[in-house]
């Protein structure tokens, strides 16, 4: 699912710097650039850099357990339906790896849910 509305100012101010799909729009680095949070220059410098890292990534679809999961997640908390999809692969990761780790995050939701998950989390400002 996916956001398609997006404030007029955001839409501008994106696509002076090239994001001119919506959704990208929404990006945290796109509302601080928007409110003055984050100037001209780091706002093309943190592009530059996510698109130097996408080299790095690795697509992972979520499978039926983690969206099954996430639904569950935005039944209980009050997280959107891509924060609970995270939220639910963490989720998972830890179950399956055994693994202790933490949440890293820089949305207010997304970090009281993990919280109440049992996530030790960080976070972002």
């Amino acid at each position: 699912m996916s956001r398609r509305q997006v404030q007029a100012p955001c839409v501008a101010s994106c696509s002076d710097f090239g994001f001119y799909r919506p959704q990208l729009c929404r990006s945290r680095p796109c509302r601080r650039r928007v409110s003055g949070d984050l100037t001209p220059r780091d706002f093309l410098a943190i592009r530059s850099r996510l698109r130097k890292d996408r080299d790095y990534w690795e697509l992972v679809e979520a499978g039926e357990s983690v969206l099954l999961q996430a639904q569950e997640l935005v039944q209980q908390t009050n997280v959107r339906t891509l924060d609970a999809i995270h939220l639910a692969s963490a989720m998972i990761f830890k179950s399956e790896s055994r693994l202790t780790i933490p949440f890293i995050t820089g949305d207010t939701k997304q970090r009281d849910a993990a919280h109440l998950l049992g996530f030790t989390v960080i976070w972002v400002e």
